[in-house]
Formats: C-alpha cells, sequence, structure tokens
C-alpha cells in the first residue's frame, strides 16, 4: 500500500486546505468517533481464542477448529440479531458450537475443551460477565446452521400440505 502524505492532500486542495487544517479534522473525526474506526470483528477474536487452546491440540485441528469458527461468525454478519452483541461473544459462541457439534472427541478429547474453557476463563474478564450472550448466540449460529442445511438439502419426497395433496392422500 501506498501512503498518501498529508502535505500531498494540502497541494490537491489547491490551497483551500493547509496539512494542519486536514491534522485537525482527522483528530476531530477520530475523536468524534472515539478512535472505534476498526473494532477487531468475531474473525479476529477467533484467531486469539484458538491460541488458548491446549499445546496437545494439533495443528491440523486447530486450523479446522479456526475455519468453522470463521464460517460460523461470517453466518452472524447477515443476521440482525448480532448487532447487538460484541463480536468477542460471537467469536466464543463459534468456537464453542464446532466443538460441541462438528469435532469428535476423539480429535478434541474432554480435557482439552475443559482446560480450553478453563484458559479463556482466566485470560478473558468478559468472559464470565457474557456467559449468557454466548449462550444466545449460540443458539442463534447453531439455528443459522440448521436453516443453511434445511435450504441445501430439502427433504426429498416430502409431501406438500397443499388442498391438492391432501387430497390425493384420502
Amino acid at each position: 500500500k501506498k501512503k498518501i502524505r498529508v502535505r500531498n492532500l494540502a497541494e490537491l486542495s489547491r490551497g483551500q486546505f493547509t496539512a494542519h487544517d486536514i491534522e485537525g479534522m482527522e483528530l476531530l473525526m477520530l475523536s468524534s468517533l472515539s478512535w472505534l474506526v476498526h473494532p477487531p470483528t468475531a474473525a479476529d477474536f477467533i484467531s486469539h481464542l484458538v491460541m488458548l487452546m491446549p499445546s496437545s491440540v494439533s495443528m491440523p485441528m486447530r486450523h479446522d477448529v479456526l475455519e468453522l469458527s470463521r464460517y460460523m461468525a461470517e453466518l452472524s454478519v447477515c443476521d440482525a440479531f448480532f448487532v447487538e452483541h460484541d463480536s468477542s461473544s460471537v467469536a466464543l459462541a463459534s468456537i464453542l458450537d464446532v466443538l460441541e457439534d462438528q469435532v469428535g472427541y476423539d480429535s478434541f478429547s474432554r480435557d482439552c475443551r475443559e482446560e480450553f474453557v478453563h484458559n479463556v476463563t482466566n485470560t478473558c474478564p468478559w468472559f464470565k460477565e457474557n456467559v449468557q450472550a454466548i449462550n444466545h448466540c449460540r443458539d442463534r449460529l447453531r439455528y443459522l446452521i440448521w436453516e443453511q442445511e434445511r435450504e441445501q438439502h430439502p427433504k426429498q419426497g416430502s409431501r406438500s400440505s397443499s388442498p391438492t395433496a391432501i387430497a390425493e392422500s384420502l
């Protein structure tokens, strides 16, 4: 990426603004936004949370959990339900759902799961305060996965409940 210098921006304004004017406006905008110009996403949190997995978890398994969790977190972007939830809650909900619903105990033992939750609890002070929100996110993510699978694999041979179908069954 090539950086644009403030001096060059001032020159492009053809004397309308000085470098000092531009810097002052940038500071005003950042202050107005409370410096929240690029908050961390659920995917960012997932990357960090996966590092809290026990060292006994293999790198391929970490990678699988990371990718599956990111996929679940991406689903949350399309659902207004998640607007009111922190990215960190969505991230942890995604990981926990993946571990519970998609990863077998032969690949990720019960002890490893407990150690992971212990590590999260000790490392992330927000965890204990957000258990209820995390559980709500988990439920909603599961619903989104179920809904997606249902759309991709409609029941074959399912009978319509139209009046014609009902009359045919008589």
